[in-house]
Parts: C-alpha cells; structure tokens; sequence
C-alpha cells in the first residue's frame, strides 16, 4: 500500500508540474490513481451492495421508507451496506443497515472542491 501510495504521489507532483501543458495521458493517470486509492481502500469489506439515491428525498416519502427497509434486508443477509453517506435517500439506507445490527456499513463521500477528494468511513 505504501509503494501505491508513493506511485500516487509522484504522478500527483508530475502532473502539477506539467498543470499549463497537461493532456490526456496525465488526465487517464490521474484517473487511474483515483480508482487504485478506491479498491485499496474497500478491499477487506466483503460482499457489498451499492444504494445511492437523491439527497433530497424526505422522510416522508414512500421511497424513504422502501431504501430503509431495503438496507436493512440487505444487511440481515450479510452484505455490508454501502452508500454516499449524504442525507435523503442514502441516510434512510443507513438507518436501516443499522438497524439490523449485523453488518459493516460504508459511506464514501466524493467532494470534488476537496484536496482530498475522496473519503471513506467504514463502520461495524
């Protein structure tokens, strides 16, 4: 993980160097650094399932309540739960992984205005 990290840190520097005159191949490097950092970062959770959904759905709509109880069946079976952690659709997600009470849950959070673009809780 160090050696990934240190690989990410040079493309990072090269790529700033080069800020005026940057291409494609920067740009797929840059890219590619992002989904390295992603896969290192979930690689010990286990069988998961995705829920992500609008961060403007109220909890009094019915499809709050649907995400809730999905989540939670989700977790009952053994899956953790992951989703973007944001309120709405994906907070009734949480709520309902926590609920069952059997499984890891993730949140991953992507804030592109963010130096660190990308940040991952996982919870048990």
């Amino acid at each position: 993980m160090g050696m990934v990290k240190s690989k990410l840190k040079q493309a990072a520097a090269l790529q700033e160097l080069r800020a005026k005159d940057s291409g494609d191949a920067w740009m797929a490097l840059k890219i590619l650094g992002e989904f390295v950092e992603g896969f290192d970062a979930l690689k010990d959770i286990g069988p998961a399932i995705s829920i992500f959904g609008s961060a403007r759905t109220p909890e009094n709509h019915p499809w709050y309540e649907m995400g809730r109880r999905t989540a939670e069946e989700i977790a009952k079976r053994g899956y953790t739960v992951i989703t973007g952690g944001g309120p709405g659709a994906m907070q009734a997600a949480n709520k309902g992984q926590k609920t069952a009470k059997v499984c890891r849950s993730a949140s991953i959070l992507i804030c592109r205005w963010s130096k660190t673009p990308i940040h991952i809780k996982i919870s048990k």
